[in-house]
């Protein structure tokens, strides 16, 4: 087929006159470039300045706040040449340093027994039976609970005599090194007991 024959495309345009309104879409298109250019133009209004408060410290606000509870900062203590001669056992390491069975005793017995207070551990109050790790952790802690009483034995005469004016400075160096043999005993058996349990095989 010849070009010839080819039907030409039609070129034919819809009239749009001065007369004929534009369709939706452009007057939908208009509306909207319109309220665009109106928005731009528009001076948004300042807002007021914020009023200049005073600032309250940061110490009052915490104080006002019922949620907030202060807490004692932590201070480090310097031991000096005469509190470490005075301490005789400072040096010492307080978890492995146990006393000898009759110096404890005799710290100890150099006290009398307050008539008021029970020094015997309490009994277990349940009949449920324990295997042996168990009744074996038992006894460890009876061990310890018959120790700590023994330590409130120095402490009750110790306030004994302050009532009555007997204490004299030597007299409270002595009694404060007392106290701290006591509980580095106390500290030292319970790193035994530990060594103890880590040498048991498991059940």
């Amino acid at each position: 087929m010849s070009t010839n024959d080819q039907t030409p495309l039609s070129t034919t345009q819809p009239d749009h006159g001065p007369d004929m309104p534009p369709p939706p879409w452009a007057t939908a298109l208009l509306a909207h470039i319109s309220a665009l250019e109106l928005q731009a133009s528009t001076t948004p209004t300042p807002l007021p300045p914020l009023a200049q408060e005073p600032m309250m410290p940061m110490d009052a606000a915490l104080e006002d706040d019922p949620f907030i509870t202060e807490r004692a900062p932590d201070t480090d203590f310097h031991p000096y040449p005469e509190f470490q001669q005075a301490l005789r056992g400072l040096g010492t390491d307080f978890f492995r340093h146990p006393l000898p069975e009759t110096t404890r005793r005799r710290f100890i017995g150099q006290c009398p027994r307050n008539t008021e207070r029970e020094y015997t551990p309490p009994a277990p109050t349940t009949n449920v039976p324990l295997n042996g790790t168990a009744r074996r952790m038992d006894h460890q802690l009876v061990d310890i609970q018959y120790r700590l009483p023994g330590i409130t034995r120095p402490l009750g005469f110790y306030l004994h005599q302050v009532l009555w004016g007997k204490v004299s400075r030597l007299d409270s160096i002595e009694f404060v090194n007392i106290i701290h043999e006591l509980l580095v005993d106390t500290a030292s058996f319970i790193t035994q007991l530990r060594m103890d349990n880590f040498s048991q095989p498991l059940p």
